[in-house]
């Protein structure tokens, strides 16, 4: 296991986690410990989109807001994947 660091001290490189930002139309993505981040549609396309790419990541973690159940149907498509 490499170790990085940033502002904040040391990063375990293997521990990757996802913070999902949810909203009526998109859901904002930021995937640690690089920061990289997305936008993508609260489509069936866009929802589909976001599935493969965490795939490709193998999160650690993904962390999401209850936004009055606008979440659902990403929880629903993220635990069947």
């Amino acid at each position: 296991m490499s170790i990085k660091t940033n502002r904040y001290g040391p990063i375990k490189s293997d521990i990757v986690v996802v913070g999902i930002d949810v909203a009526k139309d998109f859901v904002d993505v930021c995937v640690g410990p690089e920061g990289r981040s997305g936008r993508y549609a609260c489509t069936a396309r866009g929802l589909g989109r976001l599935v493969r790419r965490l795939k490709r990541v193998q999160p650690t973690r993904v962390v999401l807001e209850a936004t009055g159940g606008l979440e659902r149907e990403l929880v629903r498509r993220l635990d069947d994947a």
